[in-house]
């Protein structure tokens, strides 16, 4: 009987540890989410907003000429409107609304569509995206965005693929390039996007695998099994 009392109470410590683990791990991800949304705030948002307030100053010059302060005023529109769409964009990322009445799989297809008209890449996606359990939804949606924003920045490519399949046990989503690729130290040593795509893996209880080979290109894949998910 005693040894019986051991055992459920070494395993109800164990629950309390990998649960305590599961929190620090979203402890985690909140942090990055501060640190990156303050970055791009800080070197995006704020830079433009600041150089359009320089032009602006400088439209108001009474000695300035007609013509050098239409140029200005310009200038701050274009940087005023950049700064538009990069504030989207981060609440995009942050919540996209096609997800309160779409399916992950629509969202992200959707996306695509987008990417594709902005970049003119070659792209394939392949989903089937049933089952996928709701509140899971949006963090696996962060972390495919944020692997397919790092090709759009850094891989120098002209082709993507993205894959989001699902069966009994697990869920699996890849996104792949064939661009320049980086060397494999900085699958953990890299930046901030890498980081924070591996910690909500994590989180969610799964994992994130990074494989690049230089100038052979990159592919990012998540595993979530559905029966760590709760």
């Amino acid at each position: 009987m005693e040894k019986l009392i051991k055992f459920f109470r070494v395993g109800r410590k164990i629950a309390m540890l990998a649960k305590e683990s599961r929190l620090n791990d979203i402890m985690e991800t909140y942090e990055r989410d501060r640190e990156y949304i303050a970055l791009e705030l800080h070197d995006n948002v704020s830079q433009k907003l600041a150089s359009s307030l320089h032009h602006i100053q400088a439209a108001t010059q009474s000695e300035m000429p007609p013509d050098e302060r239409r140029q200005n005023l310009f200038k701050a529109l274009h940087l005023i409107r950049q700064s538009v769409d990069a504030v989207r964009g981060l609440m995009g990322e942050l919540k996209p609304p096609a997800l309160d009445f779409l399916c992950l799989a629509e969202t992200l297809r959707y996306d695509i569509i987008q990417f594709q008209k902005e970049t003119g890449w070659l792209v394939q996606f392949e989903a089937d995206g049933a089952n996928i359990p709701q509140e899971i939804e949006l963090p696996l949606y962060r972390i495919l965005r944020e692997a397919i924003t790092n090709v759009k920045r850094h891989a120098q490519s002209d082709s993507i693929i993205v894959r989001l399949h699902n069966n009994a046990s697990e869920i699996v989503a890849e996104v792949k390039d064939k661009g320049k690729g980086f060397k494999p130290f900085k699958i953990y040593h890299g930046g901030l996007g890498l980081l924070s795509m591996r910690t909500r893996a994590k989180a969610l209880g799964g994992e994130c695998l990074i494989h690049s080979i230089v100038g052979q290109g990159t592919t990012v894949q998540v595993r979530l099994p559905l029966e760590r998910i709760s």
